[in-house]
């Protein structure tokens, strides 16, 4: 009663669990990878080229986390009841008196997928991204009227 979330007919407890896992762990990925977007697509120093080209990606991602959340609650309603979180769960269960020996699936799932999505970003914004950075800032700088060393010289340069 009163939109409780259950385990959908036909699927196991398991199959619950880990699609909760997945959608509260995509969902919260979404959110972090979108606040580490720069705000503004500057030619900043210790910004590399690769970071100010997603700089328009940030003002969409509401739209992004609308669609997400849009395509993975479809399927979720029939197979976890789509909480995505405990207290999804835990407060219709409590107004219904209804709580029932399936509630361990949206407590641990969600700080399992919390946990699995924060340790996903941390690797790569400890890593990957200052490696990415690192690697764009030893490049030489060049301006961007320059061509690359491996670029055919332009016809207009012999004139």
């Amino acid at each position: 009663g009163y939109g409780t979330p259950v385990v959908g007919a036909g699927f196991s407890v398991l199959n619950a669990f880990a699609f909760e896992i997945l959608g509260t762990s995509v969902l919260i990925s979404i959110v972090l990878w979108g606040y580490q977007l720069p705000e503004k697509r500057d030619k900043h120093p210790q910004q590399s080229p690769q970071h100010s080209r997603l700089a328009p990606l940030r003002y969409s991602m509401p739209l992004i986390l609308g669609a997400t959340y849009t395509a993975l609650t479809i399927p979720g309603i029939f197979i976890s009841g789509a909480s995505y979180s405990f207290y999804r769960h835990l407060f219709p269960a409590l107004l219904s008196g209804t709580i029932d020996s399936t509630w361990w699936i949206y407590l641990v799932g969600g700080l399992v997928a919390s946990i699995a999505a924060i340790l996903l970003w941390w690797i790569y914004v400890v890593i990957i991204d200052r490696k990415l950075e690192d690697d764009a800032h030893k490049s030489p700088a060049r301006a961007d009227h320059e061509l690359p060393e491996s670029a055919p010289i332009p016809l207009s340069s012999f004139a």
